[in-house]
């Protein structure tokens, strides 16, 4: 299992003051590295959409030592094309209400290509 941390607060990170912001990336992991006393290595942006963080929060982040970080804007990683280990998309799917068909539809990266095709 991998895990990751997010914020102390949860808070938004396009609101709070540098200084805050880079307080609130590093102690959401000391929190979280005391309680299960391991490493998280991994960061989640609190909302993760856009205009919840700023080019700048990714740096801080990747300042901050996480090996990579989960934004909630949709996306696949395509090989010929990787993001930044510091911005990465995320494919949301919950199985309580769609399908396994549906996340396998997903999985083969027909729907972002069949939206870019269409212009959207």
């Amino acid at each position: 299992m991998t895990i990751g941390s997010a914020t102390v607060n949860y808070a938004l990170l396009a609101n709070p003051a540098e200084a805050v912001a880079r307080k609130e990336i590093t102690m959401g992991r000391a929190v979280l590295e005391a309680a299960l006393g391991r490493s998280a290595p991994h960061f989640a942006f609190p909302f993760g959409e856009t205009g919840t963080f700023t080019a700048r929060h990714f740096e801080m982040v990747e300042q901050a030592g996480f090996t990579s970080a989960m934004t909630s804007m949709p996306g696949m990683i395509d090989a010929g094309n990787p993001p930044r280990a510091h911005m990465l998309p995320r494919i949301s799917w919950d199985g309580r209400r769609t399908s396994l068909r549906g996340l396998r539809v997903v999985l083969s990266g027909l729907m972002p290509r069949a939206a870019a095709a269409i212009g959207r």
